[in-house]
């Protein structure tokens, strides 16, 4: 979960080559733990969250809408 926050809260500031290789990392990192989701958003709630801070958080909120694009219905 470490990982993926990180890379969230890092991806501004990379080389545009350097975030669509992140992006991908997040991809296969989600996809690798996709059963254990609710496990990990556990962990996010309990541990990660409040470790970080609000502005931390609202910057890890934003890169997720930048990151990870929902597709229209």
């Amino acid at each position: 979960m470490s990982y993926v926050v990180q890379k969230m809260l890092t991806h501004s500031k990379r080389k545009p080559d350097d975030r669509a290789k992140d992006v991908l990392y997040v991809h296969d990192t989600i996809e690798l733990f996709a059963a254990s989701l609710s496990d990990l958003q556990r962990v996010w709630a309990k541990s990660v969250g409040p470790a970080l801070g609000a502005r931390a958080i609202t910057r890890v909120r934003a890169a997720r809408d930048q990151i990870l694009v929902k597709s229209p219905t």
